[in-house]
């Protein structure tokens, strides 16, 4: 199983790293045996959904390049659980139902 990952820090004046997310999510995903064949990383708020790499995400997600969504927090990926125009997108058709996602599998 091919996975991916998003991380996410809401500033970008680098008072916050995402690497101690990546790491942990690395880690997992090792533990797993799933490859990692991307990772995300946006430097922006979560309430909305035009973030770069999130996009990016989808898109690869519609593209069936992983199988696997790995992310720290519900929160890193998007505020409120809300993506917002991404659910809708035609990148994102179908991909709730076909894109396993991962989270809450990592002990803090």
């Amino acid at each position: 199983m091919k996975a991916a990952m998003y991380a996410r820090v809401s500033t970008k004046d680098g008072r916050q790293d995402t690497e101690n997310q990546l790491r942990q999510l690395r880690d997992f995903a090792a533990t797993q045996g799933w490859p990692v064949v991307h990772e995300y990383v946006d430097r922006a708020t979560g309430k909305r959904s035009d973030r770069e790499q999130f996009q990016k995400m989808f898109e690869g997600a519609s593209r069936r390049e992983f199988d696997v969504l790995l992310f720290w927090s519900l929160d890193r990926l998007s505020r409120g659980g809300n993506c917002g125009d991404a659910e809708s997108s035609p990148a994102a058709h179908g991909l709730w139902r076909q894109l396993s996602i991962v989270h809450g599998a990592i002990s803090r």
